[in-house]
């Protein structure tokens, strides 16, 4: 029988990821997001239901008004006041909201309901739920390599 940690090799050479520019980032280009599952998730969220939001694919710059102009009535022969803009550009980095769940192949095949079903459903609602939060919550704050996401209990 063999052992997991003997399966387990570790090299001397650090493993290729997407955020190294020179080892293996190269082969995984920017791509716009676009996906079957993006689609199924996207109307379970808050975001999905807003009208005209902008959608913006990763690793760009964008603009955004963060003063905006401002409008005044004047009278007749009197000085039209100005208003200046502020803009700024923002990045949108790379973020992954994931959920792991394992599942034998025993359950897999042989559930009533089907397991692979129910957990796809619950996975959809655990992270729209995720998603919503994070648009929501203005405490919410980006933090490299770590954030949890939490369902609220039914």
């Amino acid at each position: 029988m063999w052992r997991l940690d003997e399966l387990i090799v570790k090299g001397a050479v650090a493993a290729g990821s997407t955020s190294d520019s020179s080892w293996a980032g190269p082969l995984a280009p920017q791509q716009t997001l676009a996906g079957e599952f993006v689609e199924y998730l996207r109307p379970a969220t808050i975001i999905g239901r807003i009208p005209g939001l902008r959608n913006v694919p990763f690793n760009v710059k964008f603009g955004e008004v963060t003063a905006d102009v401002s409008a005044a009535f004047v009278g007749q022969g009197k000085p039209y006041p100005a208003s200046a803009l502020s803009l700024a550009t923002p990045a949108l980095a790379i973020a992954q909201l994931v959920i792991i769940t394992p599942l034998t192949l025993e359950l897999a095949q042989d559930s009533s309901p089907h397991a692979a079903a129910t957990i796809a459903a619950d996975c959809r609602a655990a992270l729209a739920a995720g998603l919503e939060e994070a648009f929501v919550d203005p405490d919410r704050v980006a933090v490299t390599d770590t954030s949890a996401f939490r369902r609220a209990q039914r």
